[in-house]
């Protein structure tokens, strides 16, 4: 696997340092071959992710370069990486202890709490971490930091921001020491990577009322409100694309979707609610274009790499330019014949972040957000362009003079009337409660064995966590993940009683999940 210059670039800068470091790279721009070199470097590695489809992904690309390991995960989650070993001709996932893994960040936690976690905490291991602006020293990476204490970590991602502002410089309560990135790109890297053909051209479409409508759009704005416009500019602009639409909520999904069957569209949603099998269906039917449009919640977003994206449609509002960065990043892969992707903007997004190759000055401490970069949707075809220009550039449309000066004024105007202590309290109240979305989306997805419970200390409540830890073996790939986590999460499910009523020692060395099915169907019977 011949890495590109400003890869190699970063592998340089890794492999002459041993600090915590973060790599950005923007989407599309190829992380995992970067990981994948470094492993080959690796005193022993691995690869961490929060999510299913992240290590997955993790294992093909580690596949791909030859280099064989294990996975800490869940069996579907293995399952999966198998599938993908066997379809590019071999099988690289190894069964033993090795110095080389990918694992999910609860599995490996969970395994940890519950006795079974085997591997040496003393080894000086390089930790890779995908998504890695979630990675904060009070959080779940924080006690694999712990867990781990002599290991490095080299964390990656797009976007090195949080959505509640806090930094992830180790002086900032996150885990890492310097943030390394490409000097052949700089800044402006999307840019740079679009014109060498790494990453896909864009044209953005605001279909909007006007500016302000666009500032002061509801971030709770119901789908049913305006499937006639959303279905109107599809047609117009993207019709013959596949396109991912960002929803609000699970319940705009679904209605988004019907809206788009009606109207004779091969289109379906992915939810949360649904069972990692579904999801995994209809993403497939995603690809295989059996359908066309796919609506959905925090499932395609972070992370989720497939080429053939060529539209991305926006009917979330979103106060993060990490997640619009990340929501718009899905389309900018390249693909043979896809000239450029198709960025609808239905909430004014892009008229908060700027464009998607706006140049970042990304820091461990803080970034300056593009904000208030005076972009103007036309009237007439609703391209997104520089307020400074007279006319549009995509149909030639002449700029309304009164909307000109409306936009090149309106923000230094609100700059000076907004409380913007207010405004900073809004932002991080949105913060939260997308951040709280996102955990809730991960635990309908993947089961997560909490990190407290009351059961107490010693050799009865170790022998509970173990029942615990059995009984999810026997009920993952059988119930979804969201009934499950019902379960653990439940006062029934933190209290060791439960488990000592319902098993014995003898259950948990029987290969038999007879038991724990039905304890857990009579469970659900009886709330």
């Amino acid at each position: 696997m011949k890495l590109r210059d400003y890869q190699q670039e970063i592998v340089d800068q890794m492999l002459s340092a041993s600090t915590n470091d973060l790599v950005q790279l923007d989407t599309g721009g190829g992380k995992t071959p970067i990981i994948a070199e470094l492993a080959k470097n690796a005193p022993g590695f691995i690869a961490v992710a929060h999510r299913n489809v992240l290590i997955s992904q993790i294992s093909a690309t580690l596949a791909r370069a030859d280099i064989a390991h294990n996975a800490i995960c869940t069996r579907y989650t293995r399952r999966r990486c198998i599938a993908a070993h066997r379809a590019m001709g071999s099988e690289w996932l190894s069964e033993g202890e090795d110095a080389a893994y990918v694992a999910s960040v609860d599995s490996l936690l969970a395994r940890h709490r519950n006795g079974r976690l085997s591997l040496d905490p003393e080894r000086e291991w390089w930790i890779f971490i995908d998504e890695a602006h979630h990675a904060l020293a009070d959080n779940k990476w924080g006690l694999l930091k712990k867990l781990l204490p002599n290991a490095r970590f080299i964390g990656f991602t797009a976007t090195p921001a949080r959505l509640d502002g806090q930094g992830l410089h180790a002086d900032c309560e996150g885990l890492f020491d310097r943030l390394v990135q490409a000097p052949s790109l700089g800044s402006n890297s999307v840019n740079r990577l679009i014109q060498r053909g790494y990453l896909s051209d864009f044209k953005v479409y605001s279909p909007v009322l006007n500016v302000l409508d666009a500032i002061s759009c509801d971030i709770d704005l119901d789908p049913r409100q305006v499937f006639g416009d959303v279905l109107e500019h599809f047609e117009e602009l993207a019709s013959r694309r596949q396109t991912v639409v960002m929803c609000p909520r699970i319940e705009n999904a679904e209605l988004t979707a019907e809206a788009f069957v009606e109207a004779g569209y091969a289109a379906a949603h992915v939810s949360s609610r649904m069972s990692q099998t579904e999801v995994a269906r209809r993403i497939e039917a995603f690809r295989e274009h059996r359908i066309q449009v796919l609506c959905n919640v925090d499932i395609l977003g972070e992370g989720y790499d497939f080429p053939g994206i060529e539209a991305v449609i926006m009917l979330r509002k979103t106060a993060s330019l990490v997640l619009f960065r990340q929501w718009v990043g899905r389309a900018l892969r390249p693909l043979p014949g896809k000239d450029h992707a198709v960025i609808i903007d239905h909430m004014g997004n892009v008229l908060d972040h700027a464009m998607p190759d706006a140049p970042i000055d990304w820091s461990l401490e803080k970034i300056r957000d593009p904000r208030f970069n005076q972009l103007i949707p036309c009237r007439a075809c609703h391209y997104t362009f520089s307020a400074k220009k007279l006319k549009c550039p995509e149909c030639g449309e002449p700029v309304d003079v009164e909307e000109r000066r409306t936009t090149m004024k309106a923000w230094p105007l609100e700059q000076q009337r907004v409380d913007w202590g207010l405004v900073e309290m809004q932002r991080q109240q949105v913060g939260r409660q997308e951040a709280l979305a996102e955990q809730e989306a991960r635990m309908a997805i993947e089961v997560v064995i909490p990190e407290s419970d009351s059961f107490g200390t010693g050799s009865v409540a170790e022998l509970c966590r173990r029942v615990r830890a059995w009984m999810v073996d026997q009920l993952e790939g059988e119930f979804p993940p969201s009934e499950i986590n019902a379960l653990l999460n439940h006062h029934d499910g933190r209290s060791r009683d439960f488990y000592i009523k319902h098993f014995t020692l003898a259950d948990i060395r029987s290969p038999n999940p007879k038991k724990a099915k039905r304890v857990f169907r009579l469970w659900r019977k009886s709330l």
